[in-house]
């Protein structure tokens, strides 16, 4: 049986897709044996996915309000972080996209949570740290991060929120550098 998938990634080298489902299943395959690996955890459909640099693991995003770090070879969640936002058990009802990215030059992710981005920094083993990237001024009532993307040479950091406004920051200081509104103020997927 097949479930709808709601979000894709392809590995650095192209060699591997990653697939998260309304299933609350993650599927990663190599593009060229078609063998596939299965990984379970999430308890509502999944937002987003992202390969780290090396495609060894994988973060996820979930509308049961959590982020999730997989790693590939043994096909477990190594670390999760929960109730980041509110649940739900639709994509269409979740209250943020949830877009984690890989920063493509480091073992570090971002993730949306409500009105700042967390970059989640993976030490030596399975330790992590956090680093938190804010707007100069709070977000107006409502709005609230919702994706994230990182710049090819991993400089940059740009997130965008539920009400089309665009972030943009220096990866290295956290400084913001950029910010502007679409005139529609649409969410930003």
């Amino acid at each position: 049986m097949f479930s709808d998938v709601t979000c894709i990634d392809v590995s650095k080298k192209g060699d591997q897709i990653v697939a998260g489902s309304a299933d609350m299943t993650l599927k990663v395959v190599n593009r060229e044996t078609f063998k596939d690996v299965l990984l379970e955890g999430h308890t509502a459909p999944v937002l987003s996915v992202a390969f780290n640099p090396a495609a060894d693991h994988v973060v996820s995003s979930s509308c049961d309000g959590s982020v999730r770090l997989w790693n590939v070879a043994e096909k477990r969640c190594v670390e999760k972080w929960e109730k980041l936002w509110k649940e739900s058990n639709d994509v269409t009802a979740s209250v943020t996209r949830g877009g984690v990215a890989f920063n493509p030059m480091k073992n570090e992710f971002s993730v949306p949570v409500k009105d700042v981005v967390k970059v989640v920094i993976q030490g030596k083993g399975e330790e992590f740290k956090d680093d938190i990237f804010t707007t100069t001024t709070a977000l107006p009532d409502g709005e609230i991060m919702s994706t994230t993307a990182w710049s090819n040479d991993g400089k940059m950091l740009s997130a965008g929120t539920s009400k089309g406004r665009v972030l943009i920051w220096k990866r290295v200081d956290k400084s913001l550098v950029g910010s502007f509104q679409s005139p529609r103020q649409y969410e930003i997927w």
